[in-house]
């Protein structure tokens, strides 16, 4: 949904995209019929490729561990690059988070499961890279949750940073 509303809803009545040379849409539910646009989001390949590449190298950090437990994911992750944990009061705030309604896309159900079925490879390959890496459980049972799935994201605004409007 970010994608689309950053880079592929028309700006206005002209039709024009703030991506340059690409198409752009009037709603989310014509974005989801435009199959070359939704393929180029698709991730599961790369993954099973870094997987490859980096093998037990590979640090993955899933977005909903940011959520619940900042502190022990930056801590972890600075602490296998050789850096040591952060301050015990550290605070990580998060940055291009826009709450609040976007396109409409999670007020129609139909929409969100059909979206949700075109990336299930994505959510698999994901799945796989995160429970290869010992994952606690309560992460996983949330993998395949989006923004749609958490009322608080839908419903509030994002907290801004000083200096911004």
């Amino acid at each position: 949904e970010k994608v689309f509303f950053k880079q592929h809803l028309c700006k206005d009545s002209a039709g024009v995209s703030s991506e340059p040379n690409q198409p752009c849409h009037s709603s989310i539910a014509s974005a989801l019929d435009d199959r070359p646009l939704l393929q180029r989001y698709v991730v599961g390949p790369e993954l099973q490729d870094l997987r490859r590449l980096f093998g037990n190298r590979l640090i993955v950090v899933h977005q909903e561990s940011l959520r619940q437990d900042p502190q022990y994911v930056y801590d972890s992750i600075a602490t296998i690059v050789g850096a040591g944990p952060f301050p015990p009061r550290m605070e990580f705030i998060r940055y291009n988070a826009h709450m609040g309604p976007r396109t409409g896309l999670c007020d129609n159900a139909s929409q969100v499961n059909a979206l949700k079925e075109f990336f299930l490879p994505d959510y698999e390959a994901i799945e796989s890279l995160v429970s290869d890496a010992r994952t606690p459980h309560w992460m996983v049972e949330r993998l395949r949750r989006t923004r749609c799935d958490r009322p608080e994201e839908i419903h509030r605004r994002a907290p801004r940073c000083p200096g911004n409007v």
